[in-house]
């Protein structure tokens, strides 16, 4: 495969339960991912968990984006990102995930504290009302680190 950016629009497409997306041979090339699942009402936690299991073979990946905004019945993203050593940006919308707790996302968390060469993250999880504690280390980072925006608004 040559593909080095894909850009999958799936908003508001509300009968979407699954994602049947494999990105393994993708993976020699894909430096730019955009997904967005924005107002996918009825994507399931194990339709989510089945896509970024693929992310662990994208090894030469440099930008993501993800949105799962409004996304209703998302409970737990388990997104480990340490593989991803050529990340630099990350783009991940979240808002109003209102059944999304702490330990939902806590992998997701780990893994950004493991990338050492992040230059641009935007987390958005903005009216996710059960996030309460959340722990986050850019150290590993803070040589390359450019841009950290970061919204958990009421």
């Amino acid at each position: 495969s040559r593909l080095r950016r894909l850009r999958l629009n799936f908003e508001a497409c509300h009968k979407i339960k699954g994602i049947g997306l494999d990105l393994r041979r993708c993976s020699p090339v894909l430096a730019d991912l955009d997904l967005c699942f924005k107002s996918c009402s009825q994507i399931s936690d194990e339709s989510i968990s089945e896509l970024v299991s693929s992310f662990y073979y994208l090894t030469t990946l440099v930008k993501l984006s993800l949105n799962f905004a409004f996304c209703s019945s998302i409970t737990k993203i388990n997104l480990d990102l340490s593989r991803n050593v050529n990340l630099t940006e990350i783009e991940f919308i979240c808002q109003f995930l209102t059944e999304l707790p702490d330990q939902g996302i806590q992998t997701f968390f780990q893994s950004l504290s493991e990338i050492s060469g992040l230059g641009h993250v935007s987390l958005d999880f903005g009216s996710c009302e059960r996030l309460h504690e959340v722990g986050f280390d850019v150290s590993r980072s803070s040589a390359t680190l450019s841009v950290l925006d970061l919204n958990f608004s009421r």
